[in-house]
């Protein structure tokens, strides 16, 4: 009996224990990348060859298979029979000969799905490293690997280094020098020796005047008050005894903005009473 092509949504046939029969899968249409454990086999199709015969299994068959799968049959073309329980990284064998088919057949007792690979351009020949690992398109970011976290039991009377055993004392001195600390910030505002004595409210304002002040300057400026104040005392004076802007003479001064004071001038009829009050202007012919 020749073998059948299965159909899409045709179940895959049962073999008696004692049958030469065996289905062969064929991934066709693909290619391989990769080299060892990253190899494998992408942009495939799956097809099954159901009631193969060992008694008539022969490197033929596959000519059929390429053909009726719909790709010609080139000198590129490499078939890989993948070994029962192996990976694409180290089960991958040729077959092309005779005996590599009869090394098929000879499992088919045991095993009734053979699992083949077409090769259309032989390309897994030169795949002597992982193109995709070693000439990436871009730099794979760095990431942590997972791990299991792993649980180890205590040990009963098992005594820890210095370091751990010091680790409890040490945190309760630090408990300890905080607590003290805490207690030290809320005194801080009732102890005498942080009492600034210069911010004291029951002191008055002398300390104040003393700092801010210039004695020297407030002296002078007090002076100068007196003397503004006897000299408008001695006009008022002069007005009271006469009001005759004749005897009155300005200052000799220009200066804008100054204090102008009207002095009295001494007159020869004063002679006969004499009265002499500073601040007189005597002219002189």
């Amino acid at each position: 009996m020749a073998p059948r092509l299965r159909g899409k949504a045709e179940p895959a046939p049962e073999y008696g224990a004692g049958s030469d029969e065996f289905t062969v899968e064929v991934h066709h249409g693909g290619f391989f990348i990769g080299s060892g454990q990253l190899r494998s086999y992408i942009d495939g199709k799956v097809s099954w060859y159901d009631f193969c015969d060992a008694d008539t299994w022969s490197p033929l068959w596959f000519d059929d298979f390429v053909e009726e799968l719909g790709f010609d049959k080139t000198e590129r073309l490499r078939i890989y029979w993948l070994l029962p329980g192996k990976e694409l990284a180290e089960g991958l064998r040729v077959i092309s000969i005779d005996s590599d088919m009869r090394v098929m057949v000879s499992v088919v007792d045991r095993v009734k799905n053979l699992v083949v690979y077409f090769d259309h351009d032989d390309n897994i020949a030169g795949l002597d490293f992982d193109d995709i690992t070693v000439n990436p398109v871009s730099e794979v970011p760095k990431v942590l690997s997972p791990q299991k976290v792993q649980y180890v039991p205590k040990k009963v009377n098992e005594k820890l280094p210095a370091f751990y055993s010091d680790i409890q004392s040490t945190s309760r001195v630090n408990d300890q020098d905080m607590e003290s600390m805490n207690d030290g910030t809320s005194d801080d505002s009732e102890d005498s020796d942080f009492v600034d004595s210069e911010y004291d409210m029951e002191d008055g304002d002398d300390d104040l005047f003393a700092d801010n002040v210039d004695e020297e300057v407030a002296h002078e400026g007090t002076s100068k008050r007196q003397k503004l104040g006897s000299q408008k005392m001695r006009s008022a004076d002069c007005d009271d005894l006469s009001t005759d802007e004749e005897c009155l003479d300005l200052p000799d001064s220009d200066g804008e903005g100054e204090v102008r004071m009207r002095f009295r001038s001494f007159m020869p009829e004063d002679l006969s009473n004499l009265v002499f009050k500073v601040g007189m202007v005597f002219s002189f012919s």
